[in-house]
């Protein structure tokens, strides 16, 4: 087991599809039952004992940088990503001066998950994923999030787990209906991962994907993942903010 001190956070997308919920607001800055995505995040960060952590900010990085002077249990350090988007694998290797040289946890701001799955509570995701990530045989470990827990979701999954938790992408080819052709279930990326920092330092382009390390990581089979438990909603627009609304007050009349 590898220990994790170090964790960063992606909040420099421009999230065209929510701006009509808060035209005013980047989406790391909008609110779910009265707490921001980010402030969710690194709620979740501070009690997994993770305290130094970088965000990249870009779209109305002001506001995100004066929402977050107060805040005092973690220490924050920003990469600046104004003058150039870099995508999700360019902004981690932006930010690479900023990182010690050992696992980083890495998480999207838009990311919202609960660790308990309707009345049973579950391990942490992040104290899981810390606990288990094994830097002799992993360069990138993913949460994988099953269909049916992924509240607000549209989608086919992302990829295929084996027995000892190596990933492969979803085959093209994959029937809708696995289950009816007795093939296993495809996984959600969750938006969580630890990441070996020194694999970004393998794609020479500093404008990429963190599609390229994951595709790099699954050739050399050192791509893995964790199967999460509990409850996973993406925010990515207004009616997925609602839905994740709707959920939380049905949660605290129980």
């Amino acid at each position: 087991m590898s220990k994790i001190s170090q964790a960063f956070v992606l909040a420099a997308g421009l999230g065209k599809r929510i701006r009509s919920h808060a035209p005013d607001l980047p989406k790391p800055l909008v609110s779910v039952a009265g707490r921001s995505l980010l402030d969710r995040v690194l709620d979740q960060l501070a009690a997994a004992n993770i305290h130094d952590v970088i965000i990249n900010v870009h779209y109305l990085a002001d506001k995100i940088e004066a929402h977050l002077q107060d805040r005092n249990d973690v220490s924050i350090r920003f990469s600046d990503e104004r003058g150039e988007l870099l995508e999700t694998g360019g902004g981690l290797k932006k930010a690479l001066p900023l990182m010690k040289p050992e696992p980083i946890l890495a998480i999207n701001s838009d990311a919202l998950w609960l660790d308990h799955w309707q009345e049973t509570s579950l391990e942490p995701a992040l104290t899981h994923m810390m606990r288990t990530f094994d830097a002799n045989k992993m360069d990138v470990y993913l949460l994988m999030v099953p269909l049916d827990h992924a509240r607000y979701f549209e989608g086919k999954g992302d990829f295929l787990r084996d027995d000892e938790g190596r990933l492969t992408r979803r085959p093209t080819d994959y029937p809708d209906d696995p289950s009816a052709a007795g093939l296993p279930l495809p996984y959600i990326y969750g938006g969580i991962q630890i990441i070996q920092p020194h694999i970004l330092k393998e794609v020479e382009q500093n404008r990429f994907s963190l599609n390229t390390i994951y595709d790099n990581a699954l050739k050399k089979g050192r791509l893995y993942g964790h199967v999460f438990g509990g409850t996973w909603m993406h925010i990515g627009n207004p009616e997925a903010v609602k839905d994740a609304e709707e959920y939380f007050e049905k949660a605290a009349q129980k």
